[in-house]
């Protein structure tokens, strides 16, 4: 059994991951740059529903700011994202409970609700109406890519479980 800092640790390291696949030039087609930066919040919302003491506030914050270095934008901008993604999140705790199914429609509701900040942002940012085909495409595209990374953390979210039987572990 790995010690408790190791897995501690674990959704942190997940999302400097994610920020690195995030920030790495893929070679996508240009509507692609609006759901790269938001695959840290894929990492975000899936600890945050699972192990929320583990993701706190100045994490997701500093993961934005690291976000927005790394795909030179502008400061704050992906720190703004994430965070109202987690106030989002923690705000409809009530779905997780429905199980996976919650959970998963829990994210899809929360890109739903960042893609239209996204376009509000952009729109002020222009000031006039900024194109939202993209953010839909991104968001939907993040929706379908949710479910792939929860299979990918359930060997990671067995960490946290207890053993079947205590007195079967090795001692030492």
């Amino acid at each position: 059994m790995p010690t408790r800092s190791f897995r501690d640790q674990m959704p942190g390291v997940s999302l400097a991951l994610a920020m690195l696949l995030a920030a790495l030039p893929w070679g996508l087609p240009a509507d692609a740059r609006f759901l790269l930066p938001l695959l840290p919040y894929i990492v975000i919302h899936f600890w945050v529903v699972r192990r929320p003491a583990l993701m706190p506030e100045w994490l997701i914050f500093l993961a934005g700011l690291g976000t927005d270095v790394m795909t030179h934008g502008p400061l704050g901008y992906w720190s703004l994202i994430y965070l109202l993604g987690f106030a989002l999140c923690t705000g409809s705790r009530g779905l997780t409970r429905w199980g996976a199914l919650g959970r998963w429609l829990q994210f899809c509701v929360t890109i739903v609700g960042l893609a239209f900040v996204q376009w509000l942002v952009a729109s002020l940012y222009v000031l006039s109406v900024a194109d939202w085909k993209p953010l839909v495409r991104s968001a939907t595209g993040l929706c379908l890519l949710y479910p792939l990374v929860g299979m990918m953390f359930r060997p990671v979210l067995r960490l946290w479980r207890p053993a079947a039987n205590p007195s079967l572990q090795r001692g030492g």
